[in-house]
């Protein structure tokens, strides 16, 4: 915690806020087993009592913390918040969202003190980037060890348009996984990050435990991106899915994004295609949640579309599947639910009332739920 006189006290130890660029202060004594604790980095705004999530830029090596990976960093203390073991840095006044990079793969980490045996991978949509996790990954990382990754070609990296393919983002992020050593892991993606997730499911089952499928129920959405005449048909349905084409493929200034999220007539011409009640969006979580969208790749995406059999990618998850969506989502009707059922082994799904296609930013407490109780009442796949 932070005292009011700007100290951070880790149990008997206090450090004054007073560390200056190349410190690099020793982590507090404690036995040996604490020391092989995963360290989550947060981000503490000026001299605030809730951190803010979110970097992984302490790694165990041999068994002890790597105090040499504090080096890019300015003034830096170790500490406790809420049961959770957290790395502390404050950067002026302002808040700032830093990840670490790994294999090429960018990502968030964030972990409890005493690592069970469960470990979430959350998988962002269509022109999103881990930010999108911002409202659930704290909650989540007190419960487990869990990463959220920008899927390659999105991102910092979205304007690499021509290095994204599926095929490509699940070699880099296979390759991410054995470098962190995550196992017995439960896939969680969103949207069209389903294709993604269960590609990953398929490459590397023993890795992974099961798949948790956030509004990514799209049978209908994948045909008219692959067939765009079929909107033809329910022009509807067709006005939605270009609505989340556009929508990812402009990285939002955040000036933009700021003016949105201050007026609530901004947020209900903008965000109707995406949730249920564009009105009652918090403008903070609409800023921290969207900071990192937009992406060329998207284009690669709908170039590509037709070449993406997505009835066979689902098809091929060799483990249980949890299903969860908005009741509000234009884009997923009783038949895409009924599709998903035939193509996998569907063992629980859940909607959410009074929500739209963004659970993650609309109902973040029940997605949370959702993912802690599916992983508790599941039995680990063989």
């Amino acid at each position: 915690m932070v005292t009011s006189g700007g100290h951070l006290i880790f149990g008997s130890a206090t450090l004054p806020l007073g560390c200056h660029d190349g410190v690099k202060p020793a982590p507090p004594a404690a036995d040996a087993g604490s020391l092989t604790w995963d360290v989550t980095p947060v981000i503490l705004v000026g001299g605030a009592p809730r951190p803010v999530v979110i970097c992984s830029v302490i790694r165990r090596v041999a068994g002890l913390i790597d105090i040499d990976m504090l080096s890019q960093l300015g003034a830096a203390w170790f500490g406790r918040y809420n049961g959770v073991l957290r790395y502390y840095v404050l950067v002026g006044s302002e808040m700032h969202l830093q990840a670490s990079v790994e294999g090429g793969v960018r990502y968030i980490e964030v972990a409890p003190p005493l690592l069970p045996r469960v470990n979430f991978l959350l998988v962002h949509g269509l022109g999103g980037s881990l930010e999108q996790w911002h409202e659930v990954i704290e909650p989540l990382g007190t419960f487990a060890r869990t990463v959220a990754i920008d899927v390659p070609g999105f991102g910092p990296g979205r304007r690499q348009l021509g290095k994204f393919s599926i095929e490509y983002a699940i070699s880099k992020i296979v390759s991410f996984c054995r470098e962190l050593e995550l196992t017995n892991c439960i896939l969680v993606s969103h949207s069209v990050g389903c294709v993604v997730a269960a590609g990953l499911a398929a490459a590397e089952p023993s890795r992974f435990r099961r798949l948790i499928i956030v509004s990514g129920t799209l049978a209908r959405a994948a045909e008219i991106a692959q067939n765009p005449l079929r909107a033809l048909s329910d022009p509807r349905l067709g006005l939605y899915v270009f609505a989340q084409f556009l929508a990812g493929l402009f990285p939002i200034p955040t000036f933009a994004l700021r003016a949105v999220a201050g007026s609530a007539l901004l947020r209900r011409l903008t965000l109707w295609p995406f949730v249920a009640h564009p009105r009652e969006i918090s403008g903070e979580a609409l800023v921290n949640t969207l900071s990192g969208t937009g992406s060329m790749a998207v284009v690669r995406v709908l170039f590509t579309a037709r070449n993406i059999n997505y009835t066979e990618i689902l098809s091929a998850v060799p483990h249980g599947v949890d299903l969860i969506w908005g009741f509000g989502d234009p884009l997923i009707s009783e038949s895409d639910i009924a599709r998903a059922m035939e193509l996998m082994r569907v063992e629980s799904k859940e909607g959410i009332r009074e929500c739209g296609h963004w659970p993650w930013l609309e109902k973040p407490e029940e997605l949370v739920r959702f993912i802690t109780s599916r992983s508790l009442d599941a039995s680990p796949d063989h």
